[in-house]
């Protein structure tokens, strides 16, 4: 049993997970009244006469739209709220440490140059489940109305790169949404589309649709808690549960990738043999060519592969670690 403080007093992990929801259900009634107060005014306003392109008219309609994303999410974060245990907390803590991530960039980057274009899409569990459902990745502007909650506009969406992972777990994946009693998210592990794409910008890529594009989508990690969940949507949904890992299988699965290309020489337009994967000196071919490898890759990997695969990538990082970094 958990046992939590809250306001100077001990309560049980059950207990708090009922003040977490009855909270939360006061706060969707909040939210709700302000979305009816936005009709209201925007139906005053129309009767008004006031035009729709008037600044007057234009910001109620974006007050209208944020409130209606916050509903929204609200609604999802009480569809998935539930106590906390305490072996889920344990496992989201220890993987919101560094050493998952240092372990990731010593796979894909082991000389600090990426073997491999690999992005990183975090989402907490709920916006999860509607990228799985809509096969596709898009900014809050494209879903609610031109409202915007980021930086990101119409058409263009947040990620990671290898060296910067540990921002989209923890602003983006809720590895520690437990002190709200909410799963832990997805990161959607993606390639850029195509060249174009992957200069883009140093830290967005344009919209992802995994069912005209499915070569985009290399795999989705996760918590033990959700493995079933998650995977139970992609094949409702028409896509590969195969693709969904726990923390530790993703190393794993990521490093039998990488081993694939290291494995293969790429040649460049020019007839270079490399293994480099460089935005600046490499093009479109070369790049589509080494997403083709690490593709084929995963479809030889199995998870019983995946598990019965040896430690020394494990203790490779722990030498590496115990000297110093």
């Amino acid at each position: 049993m958990i046992v939590y403080e809250k306001n100077n007093k001990k309560i049980t992990s059950r207990k708090y997970y009922r003040e977490e929801k009855k909270s939360l259900e006061k706060e969707v009634e909040r939210v709700s009244e302000c979305v009816d107060d936005s009709i209201a005014v925007l139906e005053n306003l129309k009767r008004g006469q006031c035009p729709i392109n008037s600044p007057n008219y234009q910001h109620e309609l974006r007050q209208y739209y944020r409130w209606t994303y916050v509903l929204n999410e609200n609604n999802l974060r009480l569809k998935f709220i539930r106590p906390n245990n305490k072996d889920d907390i344990e496992y989201r803590s220890q993987m919101h440490s560094d050493l998952f991530v240092y372990q990731l960039q010593n796979i894909i980057a082991p000389n600090g140059t990426p073997l491999m274009d690999l992005r990183f899409h975090g989402t907490p569990i709920y916006f999860a489940q509607q990228i799985i459902e809509t096969g596709s990745i898009t900014s809050s502007m494209d879903r609610f109305g031109n409202y915007n909650n980021s930086t990101n506009i119409n058409g263009e969406i947040s990620t990671s790169r290898i060296h910067d992972l540990k921002r989209a777990m923890d602003l983006y994946s809720d590895m520690i949404g437990y002190k709200s009693c909410m799963p832990a998210g997805c990161v959607f592990a993606v390639f850029p589309r195509d060249y174009e794409d992957s200069v883009y910008g140093v830290d967005t890529m344009h919209n992802i649709d995994f069912r005209k594009n499915p070569q985009q989508l290399f795999g989705i990690f996760t918590t033990p808690e959700n493995i079933k969940q998650v995977k139970g949507w992609m094949s409702e949904y028409g896509f590969n549960p195969d693709l969904v890992y726990n923390f530790e299988e993703f190393l794993k699965v990521t490093q039998m990738a990488v081993l694939n290309i290291t494995n293969n020489q790429i040649l460049n337009e020019g007839g270079t043999p490399t293994t480099r994967l460089d935005t600046q000196e490499y093009g479109h071919t070369s790049r589509l060519d080494m997403q083709r490898l690490t593709l084929n890759a995963l479809q030889n990997v199995h998870h019983t592969d995946i598990i019965g695969m040896d430690n020394r990538l494990s203790r490779r990082v722990n030498s590496k670690m115990n000297d110093g970094r």
